[in-house]
């Protein structure tokens, strides 16, 4: 990030902004490696169950087995579940931290302020995780649901055990099959709920800081791709230095598409605006 400036840059300004933009490249990369990581555990358990009906007999494979049938591949889902909720419970908590440190940092290595700031409350950590664990609950009732299904159907019309394993996975890399429709959900869940920890724990601790320090202000960095939510690139390009845009203060709200947020992923924003966004709310520092 370089901003648009009509003065240069003061010796602390100018390394308040080299350490975020050290750390923003941290930040660019979490989500992308959660995401990775979450699609590994999908891997898994799509091959356990893929393993499992490829491994049935044409006389296992009848509808008076049906029950046993569902209940072995319910294994294979729930240990999903279980090892998807601690994963991603992790990364919120590691995010959290470095929310915290993407504001931190900066104010430190240019000695802007100084003293411990709070702790930032366990509150947030626990509706993330509490909030992350009911929607890992509901990617993986979707799974099973559509593998009982498929199963069910399958065996209803006397298909082959390798005819519904075609069903349920097509190709490695998920771009057809059902388990395409789970790990699209996993990602977009896994994406907003580590972002959305991101963003709330940089505003809360902004908030915190700009006691000390009141020139501390903010911007909206959206991604600048075809992807991003045009409302979001608005809001970014009105307070984004890098493209001509103004910072606003600390405990100020940005305007997005109608509605007032302090950040991405606000509580005060619709599901329209808050799904999969990759936008990131950034701590900006000019002296007077």
């Amino acid at each position: 990030i370089h901003y648009k400036e009509q003065r240069r840059l003061t010796p602390r300004e100018r390394r308040f902004r080299d350490e975020v933009n050290r750390i923003l490249k941290q930040v660019n990369r979490f989500d992308d490696d959660a995401v990775r990581d979450v699609v590994d555990l999908l891997t898994t358990a799509r091959d356990q169950i893929i393993a499992r009906l490829g491994s049935l007999t044409a006389g296992e494979f009848q509808f008076n087995n049906m029950t046993q049938i569902l209940s072995e591949l319910n294994v294979a889902t729930e240990s999903f579940r279980t090892r998807y909720s601690a994963l991603l419970g992790e990364k919120i908590e590691e995010v959290i931290d470095l929310g915290r440190e993407f504001v931190d940092r900066p104010i430190i290595v240019a000695n802007i302020g100084i003293g411990a700031q709070p702790v930032i409350t366990q509150e947030l950590l626990e509706v993330g995780v509490q909030l992350s664990a009911d929607l890992v609950k509901d990617v993986t009732d979707e799974m099973r649901k559509k593998i009982n299904t498929a199963v069910r159907l399958g065996l209803l019309g006397e298909k082959s055990p390798q005819e519904i394993i075609n069903e349920l996975s097509k190709d490695k890399q998920f771009r057809r099959g059902i388990f395409k429709s789970v790990k699209d959900r996993a990602e977009i869940v896994t994406r907003t709920e580590v972002n959305r920890a991101l963003n709330l724990s940089t505003q809360k601790r902004i908030e915190q800081w700009s006691q000390q320090v009141p020139e501390m202000k903010k911007y909206w960095l959206h991604t600048r791709d075809d992807r991003v939510r045009p409302t979001h690139a608005r809001v970014g390009t009105r307070t984004n230095p890098t493209l001509g845009g103004t910072p606003i203060l600390a405990k100020q709200s940005y305007s997005v598409g109608g509605f007032r947020a302090m950040g991405p992923h606000s509580p005060t924003l619709p599901a329209k605006e808050v799904a999969n966004c990759r936008c990131v709310n950034v701590p900006f520092f000019r002296e007077n």
